[in-house]
């Protein structure tokens, strides 16, 4: 959290929050499947060295368990966290499984977070094989935050609200990363190559901005596949 006096009441050294814990969330948030696709373009700086940029679209996201609403439920919430609500306007949909003691059923909702992303790789050839090759990857990529279909969660009152696609009120918009990875290419001819590109990527740019409560950085580990021709 980047303010814990924002989120709970200290007391003896104790912290006792209104709303949802970390480590409830730690344990409870998961990583869904994501993707990517787009073109890339790749500069030869030297026998073993190319540039590679290109345009990518990227969905990430989180798989949450939210509880259903009952807007009879009394709450206790904080009146420090409610002077300063983002989500006042708004209208509540789910309420955090923490304070959940109903016999309802939990309900899983994904988070995902659409982006234009445009890398900047340097990809050097560690070793050749006849018609396959190594290649060793470092690098880092601008994204830009082009649509989003998220919940957020409202420590002023336990619950969560949807944030709309072009409402992205306390998430950011553009995001800086880096990645490393490495390429096997196997050609089927002179101009015609395929790859895979196992790869690790993560934002240096938090998914949330700095006026809400979490302090969130999205990394994501998987593999490229693609076909290179030689122009």
């Amino acid at each position: 959290y980047n303010n814990l006096e924002d989120v709970a009441r200290i007391e003896d050294d104790k912290a006792y929050t209104y709303g949802q814990t970390e480590s409830y969330r730690d344990k409870h948030d998961k990583a869904i499947l994501n993707f990517y696709s787009g073109i890339d373009v790749y500069l030869n700086l030297g026998k073993n060295l190319t540039l590679q940029s290109g345009i990518y679209y990227t969905s990430f996201g989180e798989e949450l368990m939210v509880a259903p609403k009952d807007d009879n439920e009394n709450r206790i919430t904080s009146s420090l966290v409610e002077e300063q609500d983002p989500f006042q306007k708004e209208q509540a949909l789910f309420r955090s499984p923490e304070q959940h003691h109903g016999s309802e059923a939990l309900i899983p909702f994904n988070n995902y977070y659409g982006f234009i992303e445009i890398p900047l790789n340097l990809n050097y050839t560690v070793r050749r094989f006849k018609s396959v090759s190594l290649e060793a990857q470092m690098g880092v990529s601008y994204s830009y935050l082009a649509q989003a279909d998220a919940l957020m969660y409202n420590y002023g009152t336990g619950d969560y609200y949807w944030i709309s696609e072009k409402d992205f009120k306390y998430l950011n918009q553009h995001f800086f990363n880096v990645n490393t990875g490495v390429v096997l290419s196997q050609y089927f001819s002179k101009d015609v190559e395929l790859f895979v590109n196992p790869q690790f990527k993560y934002s240096l740019t938090p998914t949330y901005t700095s006026d809400y409560e979490i302090k969130q950085n999205q990394w994501a580990g998987g593999m490229r596949l693609g076909m290179k021709v030689h122009l």
